[in-house]
């Protein structure tokens, strides 16, 4: 029997029809710099604009 895989959803911020999907390494600093600009992004835009979509991979 194969053993299930375990999948986090994706954390989601604003609701637009514009996708944008990033894929961050939490313990990399250079993930971690493009995280605290993500609010910043989406004040800018407009969270009725656009879907921030943070999937987290080791």
């Amino acid at each position: 029997m194969a053993e299930p895989t375990l999948q986090a959803d994706a954390l989601v911020w604003g609701h637009g029809p514009y996708v944008f999907e990033v894929f961050l390494e939490p313990t990399c600093p250079f993930s971690v710099r493009a995280f605290n600009k993500f609010d910043a992004l989406l004040t800018q835009v407009g969270e009725d604009k656009m879907t921030l979509k943070i999937r987290l991979q080791s």
